[in-house]
């Protein structure tokens, strides 16, 4: 059985000659892969849901490697989420503790220089500190997560290992390509944070406004997919909409958080269409 591609690719291809009508080349471009999602969505291998955002239901192989391909390109970009989420939590930790105030146009100023005792807390502190000019939190975020902050999620894991949270493992593949792996040792941390999002999305308690932000941040970077199971994700959603309104955290945490999202959203729509233009 063909897949919906290659129908459309038969059905644009002129017979004869073999080539593609120039009016319909560009429109091909999107109209490919767009036919490989729809596959993929048929098949449910993924899933559409707020905003119509997809996410990976399914990531074992098709035995189509394009479809495989687009796959795992979606579940990367799923990962690359935390690129621009993990210096946006570094910026709202910085506002709950005063350090940083939000003015007029939403720009960010720095209320207190004096350090923090967290380096990279201080960098981010430094680095807007000496900016020329005053810029929004979104700019900081996708800033910070576009290398203005070296190494921030190896620096993290680090400290995390150091901490006896998660140990490292190395290894190389096919002897070129050196990776890391974090399994974890300690997973108190982490099952006190879960729980803490269970009370609050499921069971219906309220949350305090570290708890509310770290909700907000987590939905951004679409971690309730690990998180909930299929038949409770819909209500977490649902109520982590609620808390993102600003009741529980402050009208200032709230609108940094909008624009933490709008900034994390834009600059993943970026990633997927270079990394589809570079893919084409």
């Amino acid at each position: 059985m063909l897949s919906l591609a290659e129908e459309l690719l038969l059905l644009a291809l002129d017979d004869e000659k073999g080539t593609i009508p120039g009016s319909a080349q560009q429109a091909l471009a999107y109209g490919l892969p767009a036919a490989g999602l729809v596959d993929l969505l048929l098949a449910g291998r993924l899933v559409m849901g707020e905003k119509k955002r997809v996410t990976v239901a399914e990531a074992t192989p098709t035995g189509d490697d394009i479809l495989d391909e687009m796959l795992a390109q979606i579940e990367r970009s799923k990962r690359q989420a935390l690129t621009y989420g993990l210096p946006a939590a570094g910026l709202v930790d910085l506002l709950l503790a005063g350090r940083l105030v939000m003015g007029e146009k939403k720009r960010v100023t720095v209320a207190g220089a004096t350090p923090t005792g967290d380096d990279i807390l201080d960098e981010m502190l430094a680095q807007i500190e000496l900016s020329k000019r005053a810029k929004g939190i979104g700019d900081w975020v996708k800033g910070f997560g576009n290398g203005g902050i070296k190494k921030l999620r190896e620096r993290l894991e680090n400290r995390l290992v150091e901490s006896g949270v998660l140990r490292v493992e190395e290894g190389r593949f096919l002897r070129l390509f050196h990776w890391h792996h974090y399994p974890t040792v300690d997973g108190a941390p982490e099952a006190k944070a879960r729980e803490k999002l269970r009370r609050v999305l499921l069971e219906g308690n309220d949350p305090d406004a570290r708890t509310a932000i770290l909700i907000s941040l987590a939905r951004t970077c679409d971690l309730f997919h690990p998180l909930f199971q299929k038949e409770e994700r819909k209500r977490a959603d649902e109520r982590a909409k609620d808390i993102g309104k600003g009741e529980f955290m402050g009208e200032a945490v709230s609108k940094a958080l909008q624009e933490v999202e709008m900034a994390t959203t834009a600059a993943m729509v970026a990633i997927m269409a270079a990394s589809t233009t570079s893919s084409g």
